[in-house]
């Protein structure tokens, strides 16, 4: 939203072993400054109260920022995804 993107897209995948992962990815103004605000830090609190992990960044493939949140599953770990969805939104 702040940095004004004009397409966004979300993709999500889910693993046999029940892990998620889940990136939203924008070509906005990327990020203006490694301090995180209240809302990284909201997102942040939420994704590790379900012992997840969350990466933000500035894409470097294009201008924009790239969010992804991974939360583990409860098996074993195996590398083929089960199901993807994904969305592309032009803002």
């Amino acid at each position: 939203r702040h940095g004004r993107p004009t397409l966004i897209e979300v993709d999500v995948s889910v693993l046999p072993n029940g892990s998620v992962t889940v990136l939203v990815r924008d070509d906005g103004g990327g990020l203006k400054s490694h301090r995180a605000g209240n809302g990284l830090t909201g997102m942040r609190e939420r994704v590790e109260l379900m012992h997840g992990t969350l990466d933000v960044r500035t894409r470097t493939d294009c201008e924009g920022t790239a969010v992804r949140a991974f939360f583990p599953g409860t098996s074993g770990a195996s590398g083929a995804k089960m199901e993807t969805s994904s969305a592309r939104q032009p803002s």
